[in-house]
């Protein structure tokens, strides 16, 4: 298995600024990693990368099968942006337009209520906290006002994502799987944060059930 680091984020070089960066730039992105696979990878995007995933795959067709995880819909992400700004009206409306995440995920409380279980430990959720990096504001315009094209997407999709999800909750997940012919596979209690959540496992190996298959 592969992390690949997108430009400007971990140790990856950026050529501008991260908050002007557009999806179009993240989507060579993957392709460079893709091209320097053998065979034929399975791509799993989570979120925002949901998003990225599904824009890669409506343009290449290099991957057979990919896995949308708590992911951003095929259409606008308006629903999920307006529950967030709901609880956290300030916090959110300074974070996109500075493009720092920090403002609303500036405390163990906010982070854990819209993206962790209720029991994930304080010591995981200060490490997720102390990883956060600076995002694209151009990258969140995109995803609200160019939403994927679904009918241009030739990869099997397996769609899934938490009950518990805070921002693209069971609703939008039925609605991307609609959007692929596909039964949504939607695990109780799982929340945003599906591959750190203390229900991880439940997460893996139902990706790992639908690979074999």
């Amino acid at each position: 298995a592969y992390a690949m680091s997108l430009r400007g984020h971990g140790a990856s070089e950026s050529s501008g600024l991260v908050a002007l960066t557009s999806c179009s730039a993240y989507i060579e992105d993957i392709r460079s990693v893709v091209e320097q696979i053998d065979g034929e990878p399975v791509l799993i995007g989570h979120s925002w990368g949901g998003y990225l995933l599904q824009r890669y795959l409506a343009k290449y067709r290099d991957c057979a099968r990919a896995v949308l995880m708590a992911s951003a819909p095929p259409s606008t992400s308006i629903p999920a942006y307006w529950r967030m700004f709901r609880k956290f009206p300030w916090m959110v409306t300074v974070a996109h337009l500075t493009a720092r995440p920090h403002y609303v995920y500036s405390k163990v409380e906010s982070v854990r209520e819209l993206l962790f279980h209720p029991d994930a430990g304080e010591k995981e959720i200060q490490q997720y906290m102390n990883g956060m990096e600076r995002i694209s504001t151009l990258l969140y315009l995109q995803s609200i006002f160019c939403p994927p094209k679904a009918d241009k997407v030739w990869a099997e999709v397996l769609v899934i994502g938490g009950g518990g999800d805070e921002i693209y909750n069971s609703a939008m997940i039925a609605h991307t799987a609609r959007a692929y012919d596909v039964e949504p596979v939607i695990l109780p209690g799982a929340c945003h944060m599906m591959m750190n959540d203390p229900q991880w496992q439940a997460t893996a190996d139902r990706i790992l059930e639908w690979l074999a298959g």
